[in-house]
């Protein structure tokens, strides 16, 4: 049976909860036995459709976003030349061309 890792951390808290104080000298290995995790006890939660601070977030998204484009549409768009490693010169237009787009 897999189970998640937090699931496993659970299980291997309790174990040492319940063992001796002796130090382990090496790695230690975990197996989860009937009754030491109980699952009823793991919270469960109901998916709302659409949560109502998304739409704060959205709307912060949303204002950041026009002004990020206000600024770039703001910058001087000039011609500039580009030297590739290989010598190579390339025409490109700053605050438009992109590295991937040359």
């Amino acid at each position: 049976m897999d189970l998640p890792l937090y699931i496993l951390c659970v299980a291997s808290s309790k174990s040492k909860q319940q063992g001796s104080n002796t130090r382990a000298t090496g790695p230690t290995k975990h197996t989860l036995k009937d009754g030491d995790l109980n699952l009823d006890a793991l919270a469960t939660f109901d998916k709302e459709e659409k949560p109502a601070w998304i739409k704060d977030r959205e709307s912060l998204y949303d204002d950041m976003k026009a002004r990020q484009m206000e600024l770039w549409a703001s910058k001087n768009k000039v011609d500039v030349k580009v030297t590739l490693p290989d010598g190579k010169i390339l025409d490109a237009v700053a605050w438009e061309t992109t590295p991937y787009g040359m």
